[in-house]
């Protein structure tokens, strides 16, 4: 399912993205999705950290820490959403409906 040709390109290009803005994979999707995704805290969305140790949830608390991506980062992410949308799953639960209706699982 997630072995198709346009997943393979996003992950090709997403590390280029990282090696040119200098930020780690980790650090890039996490940064997204606290500072520029459609989240709303006013309406009860929020981020739930998870680590092995105490040191990975420092990395990932630092890196929250420096603020939103820069808005080149952003549009480049948005070009490659774009390349994946049309394979990508609507959500893991339609998914999941899916593949048992057709016996799969």
């Amino acid at each position: 399912m997630y072995g198709k040709e346009s997943y393979l390109n996003y992950l090709t290009e997403y590390s280029k993205l990282c090696e040119e803005s200098g930020i780690s994979k980790a650090g890039l999707a996490t940064r997204w999705v606290v500072w520029n995704s459609d989240l709303d805290p006013t309406k009860g969305d929020l981020v739930v950290l998870g680590a092995k140790n105490a040191k990975q949830l420092r990395k990932t608390v630092e890196e929250i820490e420096r603020g939103p991506l820069e808005e080149w980062v952003v549009e480049r992410l948005d070009g490659l959403w774009k390349s994946v949308e049309k394979d990508a799953p609507q959500d893991n639960f339609a998914t999941f409906k899916k593949l048992s209706a057709a016996g799969l699982l």
